[in-house]
């Protein structure tokens, strides 16, 4: 899969998740552009470390949201944020432990999860947000 660039295709409408998904973007870019040719690499250890970190606060900021307003999908979808974050301490723990593939795979992982989530999960809650007036 190619790099995930941000683009209009991922807004959802709703500027505060829009701008913590293009901040997502940037740290699974930062991720590639370290070393990841070296599974001991302490760089990609602690951008992984943040990027979960970050993804556990935006979990956190769409969940409320979806819980302030009552979205009938809500157990649905933080299941899916759970099953993330325990993939992606998997994977940190594989990078501590020097897997041979664990950098390919966590950024093959991040890019999929990511693109998949936003537009086809992400986006089921659009219109229903919108229609409670978040913008």
């Amino acid at each position: 899969m190619e790099k995930l660039t941000w683009s209009p295709a991922y807004s959802l409408g709703i500027a505060a998740i829009d701008r913590q998904h293009e901040k997502m973007f940037v740290l699974i870019d930062s991720l590639e552009a370290g070393e990841i040719g070296n599974v001991r690499s302490e760089e990609f250890a602690n951008v992984l470390n943040g990027m979960i970190e970050y993804a556990h606060e935006h979990f956190q900021t769409e969940e409320d949201l979806l819980r302030k307003y009552g979205y009938p999908e809500f157990e649905e979808h933080a299941s899916q944020h759970l099953a993330f974050l325990e993939r992606a301490a998997e994977l940190n723990y594989d990078t501590v432990i020097a897997r041979n593939d664990t950098p390919e795979n966590t950024l093959v992982f991040l890019r999929l999860w990511w693109h998949h989530h936003i537009l086809n999960v992400d986006v089921r809650y659009r219109n229903f947000l919108h229609d409670k007036g978040v913008r």
